[in-house]
């Protein structure tokens, strides 16, 4: 025998789902938008980002311990063609250099041609360069836009061997709302992808 619940049940059921419903919208861009920072003297910007965001990883590097700026991303998808710049490491180091942050604190890490696992291989390709210049960092803080920094600060934990040493902050968007994310096409989309991919490299890698 299969028990159903009566009409009071399923109301009460409706009434739940619909609360955390709400509970989710109302939280899940604060979640996703995590800023922890670590004691740290390594500043990684992840290259697609906007150049507002360049513009506060500057103020970041100047207010605190850093020594170098690491710039990461691979290939970019379409403009490479045209311009000087083939990957997003390479163009985020060109507009720190127009904004006048000094060429010897830039470290340019770009990461390998991929069309998945995409802040995977920019955290892998951090740390080998890392490596490679044989700089022990004391700490690095990933600076990212926005819903992305919770995914970025779970993978690049994941691939550094001290993850207690690696920490993120997130700048807020500029093309949205972010308390109210699900009232613009930009915020609701960028939202839910960062949501699925964070689950996804939560459970899966």
């Amino acid at each position: 025998m299969m028990w159903l619940p009566t009409w009071r049940g399923w109301c009460l059921l409706v009434l739940l789902a619909a609360c955390l419903c709400a509970w989710t919208a109302r939280n899940i861009h604060s979640f996703l938008s995590v800023t922890r920072r670590v004691p740290a003297d390594v500043l990684v910007i992840e290259g697609w980002v906007p150049d507002l965001v360049l513009k506060a990883a500057i103020q970041e590097f100047q207010q605190g311990q850093y020594q170098f700026i690491v710039t990461s991303g691979g290939p970019r998808p379409r403009g490479h063609l045209t311009s000087d710049y083939p990957t997003y490491a390479a163009e985020a180091a060109a507009a720190l250099r127009k904004l006048g942050f000094p060429q010897d604190k830039i470290i340019e890490a770009p990461g390998e041609p991929t069309l998945r696992d995409r802040t995977f291989h920019s955290a892998q390709a951090v740390k080998n360069k890392l490596a490679e210049l044989n700089i022990k960092q004391v700490g690095l803080n990933i600076v990212t836009e926005g819903n992305h920094a919770r995914r970025t600060w779970t993978v690049f934990r994941r691939v550094f061997p001290e993850p207690n040493r690696v920490g993120v902050i997130a700048c807020p968007p500029v093309e949205y709302d972010p308390t109210r994310w699900w009232a613009s096409s930009e915020g609701a989309k960028g939202t839910l992808i960062e949501a699925f991919g964070w689950l996804h490299d939560a459970i899966f890698r």
